[in-house]
């Protein structure tokens, strides 16, 4: 089987593509890097930055190069012993007219080949596992306002092009229903007689294949178009059509869609969409006609050697994830390393049926986040934020914003779920009133505390139980008033499979597990984290606030279970979807260590800052909320050499815009609070202003945590690579990385730079001065970056000492972490520091370290018996990597 020994995170698109992949090559191949790790490849809308917006999964993006551009490529990366993951996306497409698919499927409804392919809910409860009708229309959510206002208005016109008959809105055209072509031939025959045959010609052969259909259609139109009377004709019958609204009105009510307001999508929803995002449709993918029809391009690159791995995207929105991944072994077969995005929450783990090698790694995120943090200065903050800013708590807090979300944003597919439910509830008899029973679902859902269950089989497992159990126990409590329906819904979840229900029950829970999803991730990542500002660099993807003390001792044993179940899950600690680079994250966490300070410092800036406070209505502008989130934003992401750039203050305005609307307290993204937000921005702008004395107070303790936070990166990066797991680095990450959440963490990376930073470090490392070099350059991240190479240069050597080898603990106390790396003959002894306010000059009492050691990043030989000199071992470096010269 392929296995990476450490991976690259590229995000490509129009603006860094194949051809600048291939310019840094050989960089990552200098810098230990085997495996690039690549965004969607896949034709996407036009301009994408992400490549999740597929619209074509038969075709390479155009944008990103061309099928030769990539075999050059690989050619290097085969020279190279090198590989490729890469990312895909089975769980929607976009929902765009530049989609070939959506296109068929709105012109030609249910006749269209691929209508089956999309997750089209019904207008019917589903009476049966089967998978039910449709509706005819389908919702395309995408009006500023409603439909009649867009056609009274002009917004929408009726368009006789070289294609056909679309309905242009902006700068977009949506197909004319092929069945309402006789329709438009008889609003005026006098003027459309020559198209009447035509019209009967497109009826019937709109039942034709996709193929086929697309033949017709352009043979037919090429001749209308290039028959001026004819395309003359088409002209003046629009003209007609969109002077009347009535007129206008009534053809777009015969289409297979209904054009409607993007608002309509809080309150109703007909297909299912990707989160709450309107133009993401979801695949049916556990279909398999809709696997073997979306996944050739995908098999042919595998097939060919162009990849040797995928990532799949957002397993968790699949409706039998399991299902999905073993169709997929089966075509790839066994030697392709295979990771899902599943989002592990505290002391969840990863399903031992997968047929893949692990996840992405945010697990390990949130492990290495826990550890480098000083856990009583954390508490501190945490007093004195419900003190002095909301006594809500985390959990609370959570469910609340799950709550808020789901009734607020989605409240379209909680009816969808009551149509599945309602028949299941009734065949148990009469009992509560359907209002009661969605409230009950509502409820239960809000308090679903991991992503999902996957509910295979009937009954359910023991872990999916297990978190149901927890949920029911949550919701009562929340909710006394809906014990009843909760108690109605109950049985459900314990249904076993000789039912007569099983097989309704099992499509319904199911149904209902591709909902939570979405709901966690929008209600907490996308909102609760924006609230709840304790310490925001705990407001992460994979981490929470209210995850439990990660110290040495439990890092060891998480670390272990790793090795014995995922131990080759990639180690993440910043990917394209954090909320914040990972060492501007460990700044943030670095506040805890100084708290008192911090504290102190804080309610001084409170005063400071005071006059810019805007106040309207007892309400002020920022809330005291949102000051304290700014403060440690700021310290966050402010560069190294603290300088208050332009650039800087544009990246960090655009950051806090996206921060208050995620909020969603005093401003969001469908009704934008533009006074707020401007208010916010000038309480930035005044208190950066060098005029004022701000930044003389908060400077001179930005540049104290910059000082000790450079130590516990490098301790973040040496965890990350040597322990179980194989080490990813994102784009840029091979620097300090302090970037702000999207699309500030994608923007693009200067390699110019580092190459020439490598270059150097290769001279100095021949021609000596290197330690020097790294240390004097600091602030650039040179040391960060001599770390990475050193190591995985040493891992690319021995892949078995880290795919293979013992993880054995040697040392866990409050400021030092450490371990062996053990394989055969060869051990690795790594000690790094943790965040502490006690010093450990020297560490003693510590077993199996006896011999002789060589520190591989500095090259310092040292015996230890049963004691470490740490003073003297951190003298020319934070880090160490000890190698064991005991043969």
């Amino acid at each position: 089987m392929y296995t990476p020994t450490a991976t690259y995170r590229i995000q490509l698109c129009h603006g860094f593509n194949f051809s600048q992949l291939s310019d840094i090559l050989p960089y990552l191949y200098e810098l230990g890097i085997s495996t690039i790790y690549a965004s969607p490849v896949t034709r996407a809308v036009p301009g994408s930055e992400h490549g999740y917006d597929v619209t074509n999964p038969l075709e390479l993006n155009p944008e990103i190069g061309t099928p030769e551009a990539w075999e050059s490529i690989t050619s290097f990366l085969k020279d190279h012993n090198m590989g490729w993951v890469q990312d895909i996306v089975p769980n929607h497409m976009a929902y765009s007219t530049n989609n070939p698919w959506i296109y068929d499927v709105l012109e030609r409804g249910r006749r269209s080949d691929f209508y089956s392919f999309f997750d089209i809910i019904p207008q019917s409860p589903a009476r049966s596992a089967k998978i039910p009708q449709a509706p005819i229309h389908i919702m395309l959510p995408f009006l500023e306002k409603e439909l009649r206002d867009c056609v009274n208005e002009g917004n929408i016109q009726l368009v006789f092009g070289a294609g056909g008959f679309f309905f242009r809105y902006k700068n977009q055209a949506y197909p004319v229903a092929t069945s309402t072509y006789d329709w438009i031939c008889a609003v005026i025959p006098e003027l459309f007689l020559p198209l009447l045959a035509w019209a009967d010609k497109a009826g019937s052969f709109a039942f034709l294949p996709w193929h086929e259909w697309i033949y017709f259609k352009k043979k037919m139109f090429d001749e209308i178009w290039n028959t001026p009377r004819l395309k003359d004709l088409g002209g003046t019958y629009c003209n007609y059509i969109n002077q009347d609204p009535h007129l206008l009105e009534e053809l777009l009510f015969h289409q297979h869609y209904q054009l409607c307001s993007w608002k309509t999508s809080f309150t109703k929803m007909n297909y299912r969409r990707f989160f709450a995002v309107n133009s993401l449709i979801c695949l049916r993918m556990e279909d398999e006609n809709v696997f073997s029809n979306w996944h050739p391009l995908l098999y042919s690159l595998y097939n060919n050697g162009l990849v040797q791995g995928f990532r799949v995207d957002h397993i968790d929105g699949l409706f039998d994830p399991e299902a999905y991944l073993k169709r997929l072994r089966a075509l790839v077969g066994a030697d392709a390393y295979i990771i899902t995005e599943k989002i592990l929450q505290e002391n969840e783990e990863t399903i031992p049926s997968w047929p893949v090698q692990g996840t992405t790694g945010y697990d390990f995120l949130s492990f290495v986040n826990q550890l480098l943090t000083d856990h009583s200065g954390k508490q501190k903050l945490k007093d004195y934020f419900n003190k002095q800013i909301s006594e809500e708590s985390y959990d609370d807090l959570v469910f609340d914003k799950k709550w808020a979300f789901l009734n607020s944003h989605l409240e379209g597919e909680l009816n969808n779920l009551m149509r599945w439910l309602t028949p299941l509830i009734l065949k148990k008899g009469p009992g509560l009133s359907p209002e009661n029973i969605r409230k009950a679902l509502a409820v239960l859902m809000a308090a679903f505390p991991v992503y999902r269950i996957y509910a295979d089989k009937l009954p359910l497992s023991e872990t999916d139980q297990h978190w149901m159990d927890i949920a029911f126990a949550k919701a009562t409590g929340k909710s006394p008033e809906s014990a009843e329906g909760l108690g109605m819904l109950r049985p459900l979840f314990n249904t076993s499979a000789e039912d007569e229900s099983a097989k309704e029950v099992l499509y319904f829970l199911r149904r209902w597990a591709q909902y939570t999803a979405p709901l966690a991730a929008k209600g907490t990542e996308d909102t609760a984290f924006y609230n709840y500002n304790v310490l925001i660099g705990h407001n992460e993807v994979g981490d929470s606030p209210g995850h439990s003390i990660v110290d040495a001792k439990k890092f060891h044993e998480l670390m272990k279970q790793r090795q014995q179940k995922a131990g080759l899950s990639l180690n993440a600690t910043s990917t394209h979807d954090t909320k914040r680079g990972e060492d501007n994250r460990l700044r943030i966490n670095l506040i805890s260590l100084f708290a008192d300070e911090w504290i102190s410092l804080n309610e001084k800036w409170n005063l400071l800052n005071g006059p810019f406070i805007s106040a309207h209505e007892n309400k002020r502008s920022p809330s005291a909320n949102d000051e304290y989130l700014i403060y440690q934003a700021l310290l966050g992401a402010i560069p190294e050499d603290q300088r208050i750039s332009m650039n800087f203050r544009k990246r960090f305005d655009a950051y806090l815009t996206k921060a208050l609307r995620e909020e969603k307290q005093e401003t969001n993204w469908e009704t934008p609070n533009e006074v707020y937000e401007k208010e916010c921005h000038d309480f930035v702008n005044q208190i950066l202003s060098p005029t004022h004395k701000f930044l003389s107070s908060f400077l001179p303790f930005a540049k104290l945590i910059i000082s000790r936070s450079g130590i516990f990166s490098l301790s973040q990066t040496l965890l990350k690579l040597t322990a179980p797991g194989i080490p990813d680095i994102y784009q840029g990450a091979d620097l300090w990385d302090l970037s702000l959440v999207d699309p500030d963490n994608r923007l693009p990376v200067d390699f110019e730079f580092r190459k020439k930073k490598m270059e150097t470090i290769i001279l100095k490392e021949k021609e000596g001065g290197l330690l020097a070099y790294v240390e004097e350059h600091r602030a650039e991240g040179m040391q960060k970056l001599f770390l990475i190479r050193k190591i995985l240069h040493f891992r690319r050597d021995h892949p078995g000492l880290f795919n293979t080898g013992e993880y054995i603990p040697v040392v866990s106390t409050a400021a030092h972490i450490g371990f062996i790396r053990a394989n055969q003959d060869l051990r690795l002894l790594i000690l790094a520091p943790l965040p502490s306010t006690r010093e450990e000059p020297r560490l003693s009492g510590i077993s199996g370290i006896q011999g002789r050691w060589k520190n591989i990043l500095t090259g310092q030989e040292l015996g230890l018996g049963d004691s470490i000199d740490t003073v003297l071992l951190f003298k020319s470096f934070p880090v160490a990597a000890l190698l064991s010269q005991n043969h």
